[in-house]
């Protein structure tokens, strides 16, 4: 009975708890790295797009030949 209690965990989403069930890094593995990934994604590449968005949008003059 303990055990089976120690398995369960409650989780707040804002002011609300949640009973959840706890779970081993083998079954949560594949989502949390695929998480990372996408957070990286967001983190690194989307303000590199923005910017060279911006840069190509620049009227740049030609140089005098």
């Amino acid at each position: 009975m303990v055990n089976d209690a120690q398995k369960k965990i409650y989780v707040w989403d804002g002011t609300v708890p949640i009973l959840v069930n706890r779970s081993t890094m083998e079954e949560t593995l594949d989502v949390e790295a695929k998480s990372h990934v996408e957070m990286f994604h967001h983190l690194f590449f989307s303000p590199w797009l923005t910017l060279m968005t911006s840069i190509s949008n620049i009227p740049w003059k030609k140089p005098c030949t």
